[in-house]
């Protein structure tokens, strides 16, 4: 019971945290820092004078 309840407690804090995201990607409220970073993420691309450290993918690692 208390593994759940945590697990909705998380949900609820990404799904209020999603939803605030999605306030500023309507047209009445568009942010456009908001949407410019999602377009970056989502394209791949960076900022001309952003720094990239880019870490090594960790395929199958066991604990």
């Amino acid at each position: 019971m208390k593994a759940k309840t945590e697990q909705l407690a998380q949900l609820k804090a990404e799904r209020s945290d999603l939803e605030a995201r999605a306030k500023y990607l309507r047209t009445d409220n568009l942010s456009r820092d908001l949407l410019e970073e999602r377009a970056r993420v989502l394209l791949g691309l960076s900022e001309p004078k952003a720094y990239i450290i880019r870490q090594p993918v960790r395929e199958n690692v066991v604990s």
